[in-house]
């Protein structure tokens, strides 16, 4: 069979690849066996060898990030003697929560009350009373306390008009707020300090007082005290005032 020109120049140019092709062959696996550490198998020539373990790092199955299976498995397992990264670790001088702020207690008549210490100022143990003209018997007055006249209440006979009224040798003054809005309660006894507690019950008060109690707080000999809302009950009372 004739052959056309064409084809006989490709199958002239492929013979000729295919023989420098095999030509080459004994050359790669010389040199591969001499990377790898192969040894041709007894008996037998050609591209039959022996299996002796591969000692090319980039073949080492240590080094291989993948499964023997397949090469698109990874192996994602976790080695629990490794530490987590620091971004997923707790700060170790991380601040402890700090404590809810105290409140000062004291003993208002029969009902035990306490007012947080963003209120509360000072307790002043001596002072000297200021009538107020046409005045409730609540208000008893106003006193010079620091340089500045505040009004003088006495919760008991607000909550309950027939209550006795604090001797004068026990009385004493909680003083709190600041400015034109500072104001002091009459108390006897001695103060205590105590801690807010959300989940402790308040004690009983008076209806006019409940709407202004927001909890209750406890001190160290775990007495409830009825945690009272200043301000609000100052601004009720100023406006109790006004209508008078």
């Amino acid at each position: 069979m004739r052959r056309l020109p064409h084809q006989a120049a490709g199958r002239g140019r492929a013979g000729a690849r295919d023989r420098r092709a095999r030509r080459g062959v004994p050359a790669r696996l010389r040199e591969h066996r001499r990377q790898c550490g192969h040894r041709h198998a007894p008996g037998r020539r050609g591209l039959s060898v022996a299996a002796a373990p591969c000692r090319r790092p980039a073949l080492a199955a240590s080094a291989c990030p993948y499964t023997a299976g397949h090469p698109s498995r990874r192996t994602d397992a976790v080695d629990p003697t490794v530490p987590p990264p620091a971004s997923d670790r707790p700060p170790a001088d991380a601040a402890p929560e700090p404590p809810a702020p105290l409140a000062q207690a004291v003993q208002c008549g029969p009902w035990a009350l306490a007012f947080p210490f963003s209120w509360a100022r000072s307790i002043v143990e001596e002072f000297e009373l200021t009538e107020v003209p046409h005045a409730p018997a609540w208000l008893l007055g106003a006193a010079n306390v620091d340089g500045k006249v505040v009004p003088v209440i006495d919760l008991a006979r607000y909550l309950d008009p027939q209550a006795p009224g604090v001797p004068d040798a026990e009385r004493r003054l909680l003083v709190g707020g600041a400015g034109e809005d500072a104001a002091g309660f009459v108390f006897s006894g001695r103060p205590v300090l105590v801690r807010p507690l959300p989940r402790l019950p308040a004690p009983g008060v008076p209806a006019a007082l409940a709407e202004f109690v927001t909890g209750a707080a406890a001190g160290d000999d775990g007495r409830g005290w009825a945690l009272v809302d200043a301000p609000a009950l100052l601004e009720a009372l100023s406006a109790e005032l006004a209508l008078a």
